[in-house]
């Protein structure tokens, strides 16, 4: 499916997408495992946010962003941790946004994270994190980037 919309899956694949639900629901199925983990999970998701998109490729990237923080929210040494699922909508564009405390991406991979296929773990490394919302650098009027050193990677669409 990611193949097909990077090629430019026809505009069918797209329709008027709940984003403020979906955030939402994934947010809270994953709850319970970041719970498990000794993960505090807050949202901060506007309500009514609309866009064209494809649902099933937003609530993939949701899980991966949030099955990525489970895994390295805990900073590194003592404490507990804490993400954070975000969702507003700002001049147009829509601002989906997952963070963690833990030990983030290391500047010198930021841009590599946006490649295909990169994988920035090491064996026996816990450092660095993959990022498989990739497809959102591909889609019309999608951007992606990586943010503050303890920050996922966000993603916009207008």
């Amino acid at each position: 499916m990611i193949a097909r919309a990077e090629a430019g899956a026809p505009s069918g694949a797209f329709s008027d997408v709940d984003v403020s639900a979906v955030v939402a629901d994934v947010a809270e199925l994953y709850g319970p495992v970041a719970e498990d983990e000794g993960i505090v999970v807050e949202t901060a998701i506007a309500e009514g946010v609309h866009l064209r998109a494809n649902r099933e490729l937003i609530g993939r990237a949701m899980v991966n962003l949030l099955e990525n923080a489970v895994k390295y929210a805990k900073p590194e040494g003592e404490g507990s941790g804490h993400i954070t699922v975000g969702l507003r909508s700002d001049a147009g564009r829509v601002l989906i946004e997952v963070a963690d405390n833990g030990p983030g991406i290391p500047e010198e991979d930021r841009k590599r994270v946006l490649e295909r296929f990169v994988r920035l773990e090491k064996a026996g490394r816990k450092r660095g994190r993959v990022w498989a919302c990739r497809w959102s650098t591909r889609l019309r009027g999608y951007t992606a980037a990586p943010s503050a050193s303890r920050t996922t990677p966000r993603a916009s669409a207008r």
